[in-house]
């Protein structure tokens, strides 16, 4: 299917460096001004956190948080979330993350 396809690679590269772990890549992505929100239209708005914490891929998950990347943002269209990402692959190391990310978020805005 497309998913081999070299296409959403190219279209989507902040994606595919999530999916891959490519710390390096995603910084390199994001300091060329790349949105590390995006949305993947073609692919139920899912956003680079989505696919990074989908893999179980913690430190790019972390990576993308740093360049601006926003694990609080509504569901897509498919109903996930990062976190309900990762929880439905079983990745505890990225879910542990994320569940503490969201309760720092939930003190700090007291």
């Amino acid at each position: 299917g497309w998913f081999e396809g070299q296409g959403w690679k190219d279209k989507w590269p902040l994606h595919h460096a999530a999916m891959r772990g490519d710390v390096a890549r995603i910084k390199q992505l994001c300091s060329q001004g790349h949105d590390p929100n995006v949305k993947m239209t073609d692919w139920f708005d899912s956003e680079p956190l989505g696919w990074s914490a989908s893999f179980g891929q913690l430190a790019a998950t972390v990576a993308l948080i740093q360049c601006g990347a926003d694990p609080l943002r509504p569901a897509n269209k498919a109903g996930n979330t990062p976190l309900t990402d990762a929880q439905r692959e079983r990745h505890q190391t990225t879910i542990s993350f994320l569940e503490e990310y969201q309760r720092r978020a939930a003190g700090s805005s007291r």
